[in-house]
């Protein structure tokens, strides 16, 4: 039997990747294709990490979001 699990991170474009400097998604990619087996971890991680059988991109969305915070110290003022 095999299981399917997706995972999904958001690339900050600014943020840098030591040894790499600033990337996009693709640098990301080979980034943990390439770093997924070199480094040491307890066994439970490799088992997890060796579990992984690929990595990929998919296109870009963008997603709209509405949260509804407390404004100030009046009870039942909200700002969107």
């Amino acid at each position: 039997m095999e299981t399917y699990e997706e995972a999904f991170f958001y690339v900050n474009e600014d943020a840098l990747i030591p040894q790499i400097g600033k990337s996009g998604a693709e640098d990301v990619v080979d980034f943990s294709r390439k770093q997924k087996g070199s480094f040491a971890v307890r066994a439970e991680v490799r088992a997890s990490l060796d579990n992984i059988k690929e990595i990929s991109i998919l296109p870009q969305k963008e997603f709209g979001v509405t949260r509804r915070e407390k404004e100030g110290k009046s009870a039942g003022s909200v700002k969107e």
